[in-house]
């Protein structure tokens, strides 16, 4: 086969290329190596000469340049991978999953993960759906541009909780709230404005004031 200078040597072998020696009067299995990978086809290295395959639907595992491989050529002349039998340096290179004509689903009684080193998950949307869902760290971090969150109910427990924000908005129907021991603010301004009645009751109240204290309204009671 000629091969131009500067030409994909992947375009070049094409199904008339395979027909010739790899082509018999019935499907043909052979092992080859993976020379080039473009456009989900692979050049193949084998005995006959270069051969064009695609991958099987049942090779989930992605072939990559230099494995060794099972392939069959079927009567048409059209090549298929079939099996992954070896890579040249298998701790370095990952092995991949994929179904690269469609969706990728795994399906069982229990699916389970396991690995002991980092996990990732990289995805245009990810969506959970599930009766019960339990998420257990250490340490949680989350971060995002937003944060929406839906429930009939929220209980959180804490030792301690700490909260920054420039901004915090609260509104509720009812609200209640408990202190068992001390309760300390430190507000640079503070203003309280109730439509209804507020009433405060304690053992002891000290008001301090560094200038003006002021009382102000169509009755005052003292005592």
């Amino acid at each position: 086969m000629q091969v131009k200078s500067g030409t994909t040597l992947i375009a070049e072998v094409t199904e008339a290329t395979i027909g010739e020696p790899a082509a018999r009067s019935q499907s043909e299995f052979a092992t080859g190596q993976v020379g080039e990978v473009a456009d989900r086809r692979f050049r193949l290295e084998t005995e006959h000469g270069p051969v064009l395959a695609r991958r099987a639907v049942s090779c989930l595992v992605e072939p990559q340049t230099g494995d060794r491989v099972l392939y069959v050529v079927e009567e048409e002349g059209r090549g298929t991978i079939l099996h992954i039998l070896s890579r040249p340096d298998p701790e370095r290179q990952a092995v991949t999953l994929s179904n690269p004509d469609g969706p990728l689903r795994l399906r069982g009684s229990e699916v389970s993960v396991e690995t002991e080193g980092s996990y990732a998950v990289s995805a245009g949307g990810i969506s959970l759906t599930a009766p019960k869902a339990e998420l257990t760290a250490k340490t949680l971090t989350m971060v995002g541009e937003g944060l929406q969150q839906v429930y009939g109910r929220i209980q959180t427990n804490t030792r301690s909780l700490e909260t920054m924000s420039e901004r915090i908005v609260t509104k509720a129907l009812d609200r209640v709230e408990i202190v068992d021991n001390t309760d300390n603010q430190m507000i640079g301004t503070l203003s309280v404005k109730v439509s209804g009645v507020m009433t405060q009751a304690s053992y002891s109240t000290v008001l301090v004031a560094t200038e003006d204290l002021r009382m102000d309204g169509k009755r005052v009671t003292v005592g």
